[in-house]
């Protein structure tokens, strides 16, 4: 009995563990500084520092480039997943917005309402509120699946994109996208990692 006790307690231990180390890498970011004040705004700091992390720049300077080498069925996922966010966070603004009109309009301009039904509707805008903020950090979190996907399997076709010569290494492969980082944000020219592909000739012009 002990050793199963100590088994399920082993099990639960492992299943906390494994939710909090999946809430700490996937929902908040390393970097202190990245903190936002809503889980929302951290996860689109997750976001913008995922390709920072693995390659060396950050999101918003990648991925304007990025997007232009994507394939079709690509940028429709990411299009779709983009509009059911917006709409989720736009409809969570307008319940919290409908619930303060709600109940300025039952306890100030009602009077005849019954009062339960003057409670209810705030009471229904703000659960509103709370379902579509929480479907809109589902949202996000999908859209960034979608997005680190995008980025992991497009970023070398967008230098083929610039003409740059692909990385022999991942090391290698960090270090230009650092200085396409600071090239980008500073307009500091690349030392050295970067080669541009040579230019190809133009084919002769057939004689008449």
């Amino acid at each position: 009995p002990l050793r199963l006790a100590a088994q399920s307690i082993e099990a639960v231990a492992n299943r906390e563990w494994t939710a909090a180390y999946a809430y700490r890498y996937n929902d908040l970011p390393g970097d202190e500084s990245w903190l936002r004040p809503t889980l929302l705004g951290n996860i689109s700091s997750v976001q913008e520092l995922y390709p920072f992390k693995r390659y060396g720049i950050y999101l918003s300077e990648i991925w304007p480039r990025l997007y232009h080498v994507l394939a079709k069925d690509v940028r429709r996922r990411l299009d779709e997943a983009n509009i059911y966010l917006d709409f989720t966070v736009l409809a969570s603004l307008l319940s919290i917005v409908a619930a303060v009109i709600a109940c300025y309009s039952a306890f100030f301009t009602a009077e005849d309402r019954v009062l339960l039904l003057r409670i209810l509707l705030p009471v229904i805008f703000l659960s509103g509120a709370w379902l579509f903020y929480h479907l809109a950090i589902q949202a996000m979190r999908g859209l960034g699946v979608e997005v680190q996907s995008a980025v992991d399997l497009f970023r070398l076709k967008l230098l083929d994109a610039l003409s740059i010569e692909r990385p022999r290494t991942p090391a290698d492969e960090r270090k230009i996208w650092s200085e396409m980082q600071a090239f980008i944000t500073q307009a500091e020219l690349p030392q050295g990692h970067i080669r541009l592909e040579a230019a190809q000739a133009n084919p002769p012009e057939e004689q008449e």
